[in-house]
């Protein structure tokens, strides 16, 4: 089924769906849930999101054990749940449970399906600009990929399933100086720096609009931008982080 759906044949996997599932259909024995599970991941890659998430979640609830060990007691659903909830741009709740699908994974060494959260939760990442961490789970999704690749004894299959996921890794640039300075001083941008600069020299907002042929209203977009990313309420505040980071224009 997972072939297939990465192959996009839809007509086929719908049909082999088909042959074994029903609406009435309940998901109560192995078998039964993974027929379900593999209904949702097919919902989800045709862009059916809502049909998608109201099988998972119904899978997260029905799991055995749900209620000791939480939403990862079925790694699998929770994962897809997961996927569906990202896809639909529901974050938070993304988050929960794609982190609740690795930590099970990583326990349990399901290592064929944590090559898929680590790809699902650097993909969350990235629609949060956390660009580093973002890399950092596209580099550990690949460092799975190769073992499971290393424990494939033949050849064709390890090349095809070692380019068949990698596939699903989004493409990332590298951190360019720009990405490094934003880093380094507080996620700050170039223009914000230089506002913060001049700040700490004691100039108003009209002072600074005039000098960098900005709005005023720009400039004071600025300013709050400058102290909700370094979590500080004053212009003086920022003149002192300004002064701590040794910052020249």
């Amino acid at each position: 089924m997972n072939v297939l759906i990465l192959q996009k044949d839809w007509e086929r996997a719908e049909g082999l769906l088909n042959a074994y599932l029903t609406p009435e259909q309940p998901a109560r024995a192995t078998g039964e849930r993974g027929v379900w599970t593999a209904r949702a991941e097919l919902a989800l890659a045709q862009g059916d999101f809502k049909t998608a998430r109201e099988i998972a979640a119904r899978l997260v609830a029905d799991a055995a054990h749900a209620e000791t060990f939480g939403v990862g007691a079925m790694p699998r659903a929770a994962l897809l749940y997961g996927e569906a909830l990202l896809a639909s741009r529901r974050k938070k709740q993304a988050a929960q449970f794609l982190d609740a699908a690795i930590e099970t994974a990583r326990v349990r060494g399901l290592n064929t399906l944590l090559w898929r959260a680590f790809i699902a939760r650097g993909k969350l990442f990235q629609t949060t600009a956390r660009s580093d961490a973002a890399r950092g789970m596209f580099a550990e999704a690949r460092a799975v990929i190769q073992r499971i690749a290393d424990s494939l004894t033949d050849e064709s299959l390890r090349a095809n399933f070692w380019e068949t996921a990698h596939a699903q890794i989004p493409r990332t640039h590298a951190p360019t100086e720009q990405d490094a300075a934003r880093k380094r001083f507080g996620g700050l941008s170039a223009r914000e720096r230089q506002i913060a600069i001049r700040i700490a020299r004691g100039e108003s907002n009209r002072a600074i609009a005039d000098a960098l042929v900005l709005s005023p209203r720009t400039v004071e977009s600025h300013v709050t931008n400058i102290l909700t990313k370094l979590n500080l309420t004053t212009r003086a505040q920022i003149a002192a982080w300004v002064t701590e980071q040794r910052m020249k224009e």
